[in-house]
């Protein structure tokens, strides 16, 4: 019996390097999600052990379910020579710098054919594939988190620039005093709800002033409310100028739509836009992309 061909998906984040199993159908194996933490300030050797941990368990994971892993595919922020598998950090991840990644992974994988992809385009491709962007290929894709992340595509092909990063950045746009990022992000979210409130508690969170927006605080509705216009004054000249139809809104931080969408659709109006949605799934999207470019390349999706 032929075995079910799957990748392996790796999302390299700052703080956690999370991982699945992924079908040409767009499905994440049962009982392969697999993440383990990681110190984006660490060592080198810190970081190779987190990649050699996590692969090496998926590899036995594939093993015991009976799937053969035709493909690594890992999606990371940049700077990042996307073809030499080189990071070119300096603000996160430093004791990378200038490393090649693929020997490690070849180290825990075997001699596999590895991709590395920008996480704004995983997380594009992976909404395009199964999420709410199906079906528009004219779309692009903001990612709310630790950073500030932006992706669109043309007729169905993500624009990147010349490095294989974004084609449009918006991190890094002048807002306000600072840069749009420094204001929306999850930095910039507690930093604003604390300078609001005065509430210095170390636990506080997004996730907790979501949750507080919920049970109807005034101060923590307001500062969500904010976020969406401040995404939205972000976003508008850059709509316009790429004129795609369809917008979603990804990252950890998008699962505090309810509170931030109807200000930033309110922002957003005259852009042409048709709609905009939050992720279908932020915690799933990131790990599909990485795979659907591979499928795709072999015809297999």
């Amino acid at each position: 019996m032929k075995k079910k061909t799957v990748v392996l998906a790796i999302d390299a984040g700052g703080t956690f390097f999370k991982s699945g199993l992924v079908s040409c159908d767009g499905e994440i194996e049962e009982n392969t999600k697999f993440s383990c933490p990681v110190d984006s300030g660490g060592t080198k050797e810190s970081v190779r052990d987190g990649y050699r941990r996590l692969i090496v368990w998926q590899m036995e994971k594939a093993r015991c379910l009976g799937l053969s892993v035709m493909a690594v595919g890992v999606d990371t922020p940049g700077p990042f020579d996307y073809e030499k598998g080189e990071s070119l950090m300096k603000h996160k991840f430093q004791a990378l710098y200038r490393v090649p990644l693929r020997p490690w992974i070849e180290e825990a994988a075997g001699k596999l054919p590895i991709t590395f992809i920008h996480d704004s385009t995983a997380f594009l491709l992976g909404e395009y594939w199964k999420g709410g962007l199906k079906g528009n290929s004219d779309c692009a894709g903001v990612m709310l988190g630790t950073g500030l992340g932006f992706a669109y595509m043309e007729h169905g092909v993500v624009k990147l620039n010349p490095q294989g990063g974004p084609g449009y950045s918006v991190y890094n746009r002048p807002f306000r005093d600072a840069t749009a990022e420094e204001y929306i992000s999850r930095r910039g979210i507690i930093r604003r709800y604390r300078q609001l409130t005065g509430d210095e508690s170390p636990e506080i969170d997004v996730k907790n002033i979501a949750q507080m927006a919920e049970k109807g605080c005034k101060e923590a509705r307001m500062i969500l409310e904010e976020t969406g216009t401040m995404l939205g004054e972000v976003m508008l000249p850059v709509l316009k100028e790429i004129r795609c139809d369809k917008l979603v809104i990804g990252g950890q931080i998008s699962k505090a739509y309810p509170y931030f969408g109807k200000a930033l659709e309110n922002r957003l109006k005259g852009t042409g836009l048709q709609t905009i949605v939050p992720s279908h799934s932020p915690d799933n999207s990131h790990l599909l992309g990485c795979a659907y470019g591979i499928f795709e390349k072999n015809g297999m999706c």
